[in-house]
């Protein structure tokens, strides 16, 4: 084969393997994967003996690889050298073989750099992406060998390559891609929106699932509770018994009523007898049948009281109590509280709107309500009430009490639950949404 021959087979086996790494580089999954592609794989091309890939986003670099290491140690000797360097470098979107005229202020560093015993000849290759500069390649020839020019024109190709394969993992769109007319107009548009925008506002409120028309179980009597029958939760019957009355100071009352009948009655028939042979007795029948009646009335009375010493549920539903164990021993007074039963398929949504928040509410549009146990799932009611004056929450924040009533149904929610509700009032520029609440903040504060 001729020199000419030859010479063109070699042509075409560099043109096969520049095809072949650009092809390789444009198929790269991964940007790791790319870079070090471009630190180990681009030697086949061009001989050299190590080389250092850097990132020249935003003017500063940063290094990302070194040829034959997994990963690049920021913290070695030799890296805090070559950061130094490529930040001084007066033209690093220039490819260029390395010398001392190559930086701003750093020739000594560099020549100390170039007399260790490796005396690198290093060249520098910038690779841009979208005419924008993003890397830098750093190659480095060992023993004092000098860069050829047609190796340096074959990895010229390479680089282009290499930045049309880094494009895909550069963000689409970045700020700089915005001209100044594009981003003014951007900037009228959003400051439109805020005053031309219309919302409605959004309360979120806390809530709690409560019984509806609830019947209030009181104290019958005056006396101490023995023993709590029920427990919070529980579903109980009508008739069924709730709780019970320490027996025994009703019972000896009982006792002490119908013994003082007894006497009495004993008292009144002996004067009755005795009134046919004298009338003088005749006023004393009189005034023991008023004791009489008297003692009968408490004896009813008594009779009444322990009827009750038992207390029992006037109809079906679920128990709402407090701690069942507290009740035990404790005095209650007629009429006082004792316990709350609510149908299980009846509830209302009891809502706490703060007073920061107490804003017109359209009460056309569904609230939405979501459970703390629950939060993927909503449910939707009817705002039903509103106070008129605010209260202290249990949270301690000043609040408006509010209900609302289930849109679809009777929802067979379990009493007790909480969480938050969604309210929505009037619509109000998106401009007011925003500043609504830190110029409330701010006017609060200085008070004007």
């Amino acid at each position: 084969m001729t020199q000419e021959g030859q010479e063109a087979t070699s042509a075409v086996e560099v043109l096969a393997l520049l095809h072949q790494l650009s092809l390789t580089a444009c198929r790269s999954r991964t940007r790791q994967s790319l870079i070090f592609q471009i630190l180990n794989d681009s030697v086949q091309l061009a001989g050299y003996d190590r080389a250092t890939l850097w990132s020249l986003k935003n003017g500063k670099p940063k290094l990302l690889g070194i040829s034959g290491q997994a990963e690049a140690n920021q913290g070695t000797g030799i890296a805090e050298t070559w950061n130094s360097l490529v930040n001084d470098m007066k033209a690093p979107d220039t490819p260029q073989t390395v010398t001392k005229d190559s930086f701003a202020t750093k020739e000594k560093l560099w020549l100390e750099f170039q007399a260790s015993p490796a005396s690198p000849n290093v060249h520098w290759f910038p690779i841009f992406s979208n005419k924008e500069l993003v890397l830098g390649f750093w190659l480095e020839r060992w023993g004092g060998v000098a860069w050829q020019d047609e190796e340096i024109n074959i990895l010229n190709f390479l680089m282009q390559a290499y930045g049309v394969a880094w494009e895909k993992f550069m963000p689409k769109y970045t700020w700089k891609s915005f001209g100044q007319k594009q981003a003014l107009l951007i900037a009228a548009a959003c400051f439109a929106a805020l005053f031309l925008v219309h919302i409605p506002l959004r309360i979120v409120a806390p809530c709690e699932i409560v019984p509806k028309d609830p019947l209030m179980i009181s104290a019958p009597l005056d006396g101490i509770v023995e023993e709590m029958l029920v427990k919070p939760g529980q579903y109980v019957k009508k008739d069924e018994l709730l709780f019970s009355y320490d027996k025994r100071v009703p019972t000896q009352e009982l006792k002490v009523a119908q013994k003082q009948v007894q006497i009495i009655q004993s008292e009144l028939n002996r004067a009755v007898t005795l009134a046919f042979k004298d009338n003088r007795p005749l006023s004393e029948v009189a005034t023991l049948r008023i004791k009489l009646q008297k003692e009968e009335i408490r004896l009813e009375l008594a009779e009444f009281q322990v009827s009750r010493l038992e207390a029992k549920a006037p109809l079906e539903g679920i128990v709402m109590l407090d701690n069942p164990e507290a009740w035990r021993g404790r005095p209650v007074r007629i009429g006082e509280r004792v316990m709350v039963l609510s149908d299980p398929n009846k509830s209302k949504v009891r809502i706490w709107i703060p007073e920061s928040d107490n804003v017109v509410i359209n009460r056309e549009k569904p609230l939405k309500i979501f459970l703390n146990v629950s939060p993927e799932f909503s449910y939707q009611a009817e705002l039903s009430y509103i106070a008129d004056y605010s209260t202290v929450s249990d949270a301690g924040i000043p609040s408006f009490v509010s209900e609302a009533e289930w849109l679809d149904g009777e929802n067979q929610v379990k009493m007790g639950l909480k969480g938050t509700v969604i309210l929505y009032g009037q619509e109000v520029t998106l401009f007011y949404w925003i500043v609504r609440r830190p110029w409330a903040a701010v006017r609060s504060l200085f008070g004007f």
